[in-house]
């Protein structure tokens, strides 16, 4: 499950262009969504 804030950036079109799906998918996401997004988004700025 994607963190809601992930899943709301991108369907507002704000997240990082970093944040790609193959990137999401090539990760190993951890279930504690304040740590994907400090992967996921926090990283990509």
């Amino acid at each position: 499950m994607l963190s809601p804030a992930i899943q709301m950036a991108i369907a507002n079109g704000t997240q990082p262009p970093s944040l790609t799906l193959q990137r999401i998918i090539e990760s190993q996401l951890p279930l504690c969504w304040s740590a994907q997004e400090s992967l996921l988004v926090e990283q990509g700025k």
